[in-house]
């Protein structure tokens, strides 16, 4: 069991009586005192290594977990003199429990700590005769003896504990022998989100003590009832941290509290710390029943807090709390926009937006007031909320929201602009220009807004906006280039003249950036065939740069009629090129320009790019031969198969690929080179091979059921699975001699091999359809 808290150390103050001495327990959020009846002991084992026993305790008072480390040295040391390292392991259980020790050991049976001692002095030597330096206290290295000899923790039968609530729910635990009640809550609380200190566990008419073993509770149903008063203690107890967890745990409670949670939380919005009050709004969210006049008239009092923390909390959570629409809600909500701290007034303008129904007056009226505000995040978010809460078309916020457009802050003219893209109609001339001015803002996410405002305002075909989204193909900033190609595409009819015109008059630009984005824009606006697009793209595919003509072969691929021979010619020179870039555009480019039967055309151009030594140019070979070639295509296949005694194990796996495409079913030859790649030395390889025998040998062929069971005993684990699940796509139903290969696989060491397994049995074992049983 992994504790909930770490102890850093532990103490004994010298000023304790002898009679109730008090323990100090430091933990990372302070030290906690406690007495000796506190402390239950939960489990105990052995430290091989330190020499020490380990105890595992809790505090249920302080909702405490935390381990006492007792050196047996230490032990030995502090009992009777006689005591030496041959005594007797119950003399030596003895002096532990009656010394220092005595408040973690009272709960443990002398005689299972006599057998701890016992078992760490027989590991102890077993490792001191096979010649093993152990090492004492925190030096040294760890012991990691061969034999299994790890810390280890006693264990007992287990129980079935069937706990219900008053409501009638109810759950079944498994618990140790020995597990108290408090272990008891702690499974309770992770399975119903109820804090511990408000469990109240019931047996018959009896109530539970933490320190109570469950065995004596567990021949009945346990009822369990939420009870308050541990955690009012916590509560109150003055604690800052203590308050906090608190109220954390009333939290995850909910409204299972019931309006003693309520009250509790209503107390801790008067408390002197900020936070709480702020964490105590949080909690009065989560406790309060829906539509609680009393915790919703708490919360508004927080409204005139001292601490704007807690205003813009409380803001929050009473928008949350009111019904939606809620005239006189959305009032006090709107008077939040007016406080002094820009953190209430942004909160409340959120708040506002999830209170108020779209297009209410009063909550528009109040978030556009704020539009002015001095604070530059309080603009910002009341731009943001009117996209929101105000109707499509509404002239005052529109006009507010083009003021906004020449904010001095660049974040607020972005998303003004984007407000305003939601907020207008499509078409509105009036928000189009004001758009269009912000195009050559000096802030390039400006810029990139308005470009997008313009592709959603804009109607199709007009040309003031064409002629301003191409001068953002010129942009100093990618993003922009790139978003203004993309605009043009939804703004301008294809195959427009003035779209072409602009487009391509940008593609004797001096700026490299500007030729590419121009390259890249001209598929988006010209048609297929277009001969003045065709002829500027030509001009380009020898470009110096790799890029532009990357980008060339790809527009010429989009802008070329399918199936067009000049282009699919031109294309194909440029799988030749010296950069791989440029290679991979003109594979793709084929599978965009290219048809089915055009593999007479360039298969041989593709088939040479087949050993490409990039593996992106050879995965889009694959692609583009499985869409352009006819089934059996001897030439494809003949290739294919020559590059299986390629040198790269990449090469050879893409030629298994484009079998598996383009390949007859049943072909003979075929299947008899595919079978020879199952002892590949690349196991990528042996994958391929299995798969693309699975699609092309027939079903009952023993050669290929042959070979992938051989492959059931490959050293890999996913050689084994793609084999397994072949089988069910190649072996006969009902064939006893595969079936009982594949029940030995049902133990595989690998999990994919293991399911495999068991589908393909499930599959193989089950009769064919149209079979009489």
């Amino acid at each position: 069991m992994i504790p909930h808290h770490v102890t850093v150390a532990l103490a004994m103050p010298d000023n304790t009586s002898a009679a109730c001495p008090a323990i100090s327990i430091r933990t990372p959020c302070g030290a906690v005192h406690c007495s000796p009846d506190d402390i239950i002991c939960t489990q105990i084992g052995i430290q091989i290594m330190q020499n020490a026993l380990v105890v595992e305790y809790e505090v249920p008072r302080f909702s405490l977990t935390a381990h006492h480390v007792m050196s047996l040295q230490a032990g030995l040391c502090s009992t009777k003199e006689r005591h030496v390292e041959g005594d007797d392991v119950e003399a030596i259980a003895e002096g532990l429990q009656s010394g220092e020790h005595a408040p973690w050991l009272s709960q443990v049976p002398r005689s299972q700590l006599a057998s701890l001692v016992g078992r760490m002095r027989q590991l102890r030597a077993s490792a001191a005769a096979a010649g093993v330096q152990l090492c004492h206290g925190n030096e040294g290295t760890p012991f990691q003896p061969d034999v299994s000899c790890k810390d280890e923790c006693e264990t007992q039968h287990r129980l079935s504990v069937i706990v219900s609530t008053v409501s009638g729910e109810s759950i079944t635990l498994e618990v140790e022998a020995e597990t108290r009640v408090v272990q008891l809550k702690r499974l309770i609380a992770d399975r119903w989100e109820i804090a511990m200190p408000a469990q109240k566990l019931i047996c018959g008419t009896a109530v539970l003590e933490d320190s109570e073993k469950v065995i004596a509770a567990c021949t009945q149903t346990l009822t369990l009832v939420v009870c308050l008063d541990s955690m009012r203690e916590d509560l109150k107890s003055g604690a800052r941290h203590r308050k906090m967890h608190g109220l954390k745990d009333l939290q995850s409670l909910g409204r299972r509290g019931g309006h003693a949670a309520v009250l509790l939380v209503t107390e801790f919005l008067q408390d002197a710390d900020g936070d709480v009050r702020a964490e105590a709004l949080r909690s009065m969210l989560l406790v309060a029943t829906e539509g609680d006049s009393d915790a919703i008239t708490c919360v508004q009092r927080c409204l005139e807090d001292t601490d704007c923390g807690v205003r813009a909390a409380a803001a929050r959570v009473f928008a949350s709390m009111a019904q939606r629409g809620d005239h006189a809600a959305i009032k006090v909500v709107c008077n939040s926009l007016q406080d002094s701290e820009s953190c209430v007034r942004s909160s409340g303008i959120e708040a506002l937006v999830s209170l108020a129904e779209q297009g209410d007056f009063a909550a528009v009226a109040a978030v556009t007031e704020r539009l002015g505000d001095t604070d530059r995040d309080v603009r910002y978010v009341a731009a943001r909320a009117l996209a929101k809460c105000s109707k499509q078309g509404d002239p005052v916020v529109l006009a507010e929201i083009k003021k906004c457009l020449e904010d001095s802050d660049s974040s607020v003219r972005t998303v003004s602009l984007e407000s305003l893209a939601c907020i207008s109609c499509k078409g509105d001339e009036a928000a189009i220009s004001g758009v269009i001015g912000r195009l050559l803002d000096s802030d390039w996410e400006v810029r990139c807004a308005a470009v997008d405002a313009i592709a959603a305002l804009s109607e199709r075909g007009d040309a003031t906006v064409i002629d301003a989204l191409s001068g953002r193909l010129e942009d100093t900033q990618f993003d922009v280039r790139r978003a203004a190609g993309m605009a043009l595409s939804s703004v301008a009819e294809k195959g427009s003249p003035k779209a072409v015109e602009a487009v391509t008059g940008r593609l004797d630009h001096c700026d490299l950036d500007v030729r590419v984005a121009a390259i890249e824009a001209l598929p988006s606006v010209a048609e297929r065939g277009d001969a003045t697009a065709m002829c500027e793209v030509h001009k380009h595919l020898k470009n110096h740069d790799w890029g532009v003509r990357a980008a060339a072969v790809e527009s010429l691929s989009l802008v070329a009629e399918i199936g067009d021979t000049m282009a699919l010619a031109e294309i194909a020179i440029h799988m030749d090129d010296a950069h791989e870039e440029v290679r991979r555009a003109a594979v793709h480019a084929l599978a965009s320009t290219a048809k089915k039967g055009d593999a007479n055309h360039i298969a041989g151009k593709l088939l040479y790019c087949l050993g490409d030594a990039d593996w992106d140019v050879r995965n889009a070979v694959v692609q583009v031969l499985g869409t352009i070639s006819e089934s059996g295509d001897a030439l494809v296949v003949g290739t294919a198969i020559a590059h299986l005694e390629h040198s790269s194990f990449g090469v050879r796996t893409s030629a298994l690929q484009v079998l598996e495409s383009t390949a007859a079913k049943g072909d003979e030859a075929v299947l008899r080179r595919i079978r020879e790649c199952l002892t590949d030395s690349a196991w990528s390889v042996r994958v391929s091979a299995i798969r693309t025998l699975s699609r092309l040998a027939d079903v009952g062929d023993e050669s290929a059921v042959f070979g992938l069971c051989r492959c059931l005993d490959d050293p890999i684990g996913q050689v084994r699975a793609a084999a397994i699940q072949a089988l069910a796509a190649v072996a006969r139903r009902g064939d006893e001699a595969v079936i009982a290969l594949l029940g030995r696989r049902m133990n595989d060491s690998h999990g994919e091999a293991q399911r495999a397994a068991r589908a393909t049995l499930q599959a193989l074992r089950s009769k064919p359809s149209g079979t009489i049983a």
